[in-house]
């Protein structure tokens, strides 16, 4: 009888498990309200290291009026046929090894006072000055990390870098 619940209650977690990876938006609303103690993982099972954050590379442009909102560098969705053909984990792969490369070398260009100079700090200028102008005449460009754990309504952000502003080059 108790093997029967325990195999019960295993096969239910592992199929909640399961469930969980495919990114739905009513899953994912019920799942906050039950899984109180965040049990049930949703990670990113082809990272170096299963991962449970998301990295979001976001950027503002210096205008006449200030600073716009801040805008989400564009990376495509992850379709439900992401385990066959998944196109778009280019984008996401970058960003999260860029992010990766960036808090290792951080310490190192900290301590001679350069981290603009580092390679991915450069990498994630490059990417975010190319994204369109909000403004025809916006004057700077600014860009942010910002780390997500967890998922819907329980889902909490970190900032992990701000940039300087840079100067955009209209020539």
């Amino acid at each position: 009888m108790w093997a029967l619940v325990v195999e019960l209650l295993l096969g239910s977690l592992f199929l909640a498990c399961v469930v969980n990876q495919l990114g739905s938006s009513a899953w994912e609303r019920w799942a906050v309200r039950i899984d109180c103690i965040n049990l049930l993982p949703h990670w990113g099972f082809f990272a170096p290291e299963p991962g449970h954050t998301g990295n979001h590379l976001v950027y503002r442009d210096l205008g006449p009026q200030g600073w716009s909102p801040w805008t989400e560098v564009p990376i495509p969705g992850q379709p439900a046929t992401r385990w066959i053909w998944n196109p778009a984990r280019f984008e996401r792969k970058a960003l999260l090894d860029l992010v990766n490369g960036f808090t290792k070398a951080q310490p190192i260009y900290k301590e001679i006072d350069a981290i603009q100079l580092s390679e991915c700090y450069l990498a994630m200028l490059t990417w975010v000055m190319a994204q369109e102008m909000s403004n025809s005449v916006s004057s700077a460009r600014q860009f942010a990390v910002i780390m997500s754990t967890g998922h819907g309504p329980a889902r909490t952000l970190r900032v992990a870098l701000v940039s300087n502003s840079h100067a955009i080059d209209r020539a």
